[in-house]
């Protein structure tokens, strides 16, 4: 992982920390640890939908809903951090997405996952990515 700033304690959190602590669960396909992650009110800006910003979930069901979809989707889905910027309130990670979907195509790509943060949860997220063509 390639950090952009070291550990500070005016952060208010440990960003390798919450890098790691954050996508465990992604990765582990850990649909409740992954909610668990979130504040109660929080919501995921998927990457595809019909509107600009995509699809919106918000709430624990909508997002259980929405990453045990990803989870079926891509059994074998895996993130890895390529590098992050942390602020206070927010943190954004730059991964490397890789798996297979259900048409056996192997995905390999790069994302991004804005972060909004409020006392060590997740309120918001907030994923763009790009297309391999």
């Amino acid at each position: 992982m390639e950090a952009m700033m070291s550990a500070r304690t005016d952060l208010g959190y440990d960003p390798d920390r919450l890098c790691a602590e954050f996508l465990a669960p992604w990765n582990d396909h850990d649909v409740e640890a992954a909610i668990a992650t979130f504040s109660g009110d929080g919501f995921w800006e998927f990457t595809v939908g019909s509107e600009p910003w995509g699809r919106t979930y918000t709430g624990r069901e909508a997002l259980r809903e929405a990453i045990g979809a990803v989870f079926t989707a891509i059994p074998d889905i895996h993130y890895e951090v390529v590098r992050y910027h942390a602020a206070p309130t927010h943190l954004t990670m730059e991964v490397l997405v890789t798996g297979t979907n259900g048409e056996g195509k192997k995905l390999n790509y790069q994302a991004c996952d804005i972060l909004s943060l409020d006392a060590g949860k997740v309120t918001g997220k907030r994923s763009y990515r790009k297309v391999v063509s």
